[in-house]
């Protein structure tokens, strides 16, 4: 009998195992599919470190005591301000685009 709850453990255990890997196997690829890219500003601060705007999400706006760790917090931020707009059901928006304008100073 142990060895049958023992040969039970362990296929409830593979199971389980199988169960988790593809639970994490489709959830892996919704944030691939689900990804998005944005262009964000970095703007060095005077008193040291970096604030960061996303200028496609109006108010998007996070900062950082070094360009990774500001580019850490955005990235935080752009996701939650994603799930709020669509809990509210509001519409995603998409990347902008970004260009260098020169001009005589």
């Amino acid at each position: 009998m142990f060895a049958w709850l023992h040969t039970a453990a362990s296929a409830t255990a593979r199971l389980g195992c199988a169960v988790e890997l593809e639970l994490r196997s489709r959830r892996a690829y919704t944030e691939v599919m689900s990804s998005r890219e944005y262009e964000v500003v970095l703007t060095p601060e005077e008193d040291g470190g970096y604030s960061v705007t996303v200028p496609a999400l109006p108010g998007c706006i996070s900062q950082g005591e070094t360009r990774e760790e500001a580019l850490a917090m955005i990235r935080e931020a752009i996701e939650l301000y994603l799930e709020s707009l669509e809990a509210h059901g509001d519409p995603i928006p998409g990347p902008i685009e970004i260009e260098g304008v020169t001009v005589s100073a």
